[in-house]
């Protein structure tokens, strides 16, 4: 009884671990393409599903590979926000919140990711600092 049972689970166990190929090197090139550039979600499922890249994965595999990496979206646009020139005024913040949500060629943050950054753009709290480290 105990046999036939694990032989009907048997093929559902495998099919959640098995990851097709082509889901594991698009969860790969999201890695490398957040470790190094701090990009939005969709900014980041833009770059994965571009045809004209050679890195082009179906919007399943990008889909997947997005939601194992975990991103941590605040953590990103607040990085992305302190890459670009802030005086304190009310025209950089201005300035940066546009950058951070444009969406031809931009960086295409939600709303509340931007306000996040914003606020935390000018803060050296240590809880912040520790939010913006490197992504492991």
């Amino acid at each position: 009884m105990v046999v036939f049972a694990l032989l009907l689970l048997l093929p559902y166990a495998f099919h959640k671990l098995y990851v097709p190929p082509n889901y594991y090197a698009a969860y790969e090139r999201a890695k490398k393409y957040n470790d190094k550039q701090y990009l939005s979600r969709q900014e980041l499922y833009d770059r994965l599903t571009v045809e004209s890249d050679r890195y082009h994965y179906s919007s399943n595999a990008a889909n997947y590979a997005i939601d194992r990496l975990h991103l941590n979206c605040k953590a990103n646009a607040l990085r992305r926000a302190k890459q670009y020139p802030f005086d304190g005024t009310s025209e950089s913040l201005t300035n940066i919140r546009w950058r951070l949500s444009v969406n031809v060629n931009g960086d295409q943050f939600t709303n509340d990711e931007i306000d996040y950054a914003i606020a935390h753009l000018d803060t050296k709290d240590a809880k912040v600092e520790e939010l913006t480290a490197p992504n492991k």
